[in-house]
């Protein structure tokens, strides 16, 4: 026993309590006869910090509910109020045009360069050129389809003398290529729009003053460049 506890109980000096050393005159029917338990020890125990607060109280009530004792209130849901809409996001999206107003790079049509070039073997090569000049005093031909003198580049049959304007022969090529019945129809109808040629009449370099005589107004450097360039530009046509 430590000096506090002898201090504390004096009544248990001399008495013979080691390890080993038992009384065995010790009567258990009367425990209050037994040195040990002739003087109560505090329930606070031995030291200054001990509690002197009940260890277990089950009538304390905790200030915070469990997670099971909320009772939920029934509230009334109010309706989402609704955001505006920002840069114009609520007109009908299918009212919209989402054509780009450039066509992407896929969305090209790949044409394969033509050969202008026109020669034999060993013979002189000779560039076809891309419209061909008619030399005549007044030009007479009509569109075959709209019945207009055309002005400029117009497409004509040589061999039947039919001929079509530009903006004509655009609407026959896509009347052919999409309201044809059948694929053997638009085959024939591709291979006769096929034997028109572009031709031009030749007041563009010379004017006939209504005779036979021509009188250029462009140099012939001029005139071989301007050939030069719609030779190479119609390859790609």
């Amino acid at each position: 026993m430590s000096a506090m506890m002898h201090r504390h109980q004096p009544e248990l000096l001399g008495e013979n309590l080691a390890p080993g050393c038992h009384n065995i005159g010790y009567d258990s029917g009367t425990p209050e006869a037994h040195p040990a338990l002739r003087k109560r020890i505090s329930r606070k125990g031995y030291g200054p910090l001990a509690a002197t607060s009940v260890r277990f109280n089950f009538e304390e009530v905790s200030n915070s509910p469990g997670v099971g004792d909320y009772e939920l209130a029934a509230r009334k849901q109010s309706k989402p109020k609704q955001s505006a809409k920002p840069f114009g996001s609520g007109t009908d999206e299918r009212t919209k045009d989402h054509s780009l107003a450039y066509p992407g790079v896929g969305t090209y049509i790949f044409k394969t360069r033509k050969d202008i070039r026109h020669h034999s073997f060993g013979g002189t090569i000779k560039i076809m050129p891309a419209a061909r000049t008619i030399c005549k005093t007044e030009n007479f031909d009509r569109c075959q389809r709209c019945d207009e003198r055309p002005e400029v580049d117009y497409w004509k049959n040589l061999r039947t003398e039919r001929c079509l304007c530009r903006r004509c022969m655009v609407k026959e090529l896509e009347e052919a290529r999409c309201h044809s019945k059948s694929k053997s129809e638009q085959t024939q109808r591709t291979e006769t729009l096929k034997e028109y040629k572009r031709v031009r009449h030749c007041a563009y370099y010379h004017r006939h003053d209504k005779t036979s005589a021509a009188i250029q107004f462009i140099s012939n450097k001029q005139l071989k460049r301007k050939f030069r360039l719609e030779n190479y530009l119609s390859m790609f046509e």
